[in-house]
């Protein structure tokens, strides 16, 4: 009887990860799991091609604000980073924080200026310096 029941837990599981796995969203988590193993072997346009397809996924399942799709604009980000384009990654850094407000770099992938540029956008997104932006007369 033990095993019977063990065999069905292990089934379950098993089904549940093959569900995760077929979802949009496991597809999603899959592409930045692929993009950051290549960014690890510094294959950036890999990287960048798995993390465009990522976020491809997320708009045909129209999953733009979930945390998973902030995270793949996060990591697009750290991507554009390292391959020199702090412009990009302002922007996707900009659009991880527009769904996430304290979504934070991995340990693994964080320097210090990258940090920085985070911080700078969370900071500029959050609107710091107010008023009106009418010219003065």
């Amino acid at each position: 009887m033990r095993g019977c029941s063990l065999v069905a837990v292990i089934a379950i599981l098993f089904g549940v990860g093959i569900a995760q796995a077929g979802s949009p969203k496991g597809d999603i988590q899959t592409k930045i799991k692929e993009a950051m193993e290549n960014y690890d072997l510094m294959d950036y346009d890999a990287a960048r091609k798995s993390l465009t397809q990522a976020l491809s996924i997320a708009k045909k399942a129209k999953l733009e604000k979930d945390p998973v799709v902030a995270k793949a604009h996060l990591s697009m980000g750290i991507v554009q980073f390292a391959n020199g384009d702090t412009d990009g990654a302002k922007l996707s850094f900009l659009s991880a924080i527009q769904i996430d407000t304290k979504i934070q770099i991995d340990a693994a992938y964080k320097s210090k200026e990258m940090s920085a540029l985070l911080e700078q956008v969370r900071k500029e997104a959050g609107g710091g310096g107010g008023g009106s932006k009418e010219p003065v007369v």
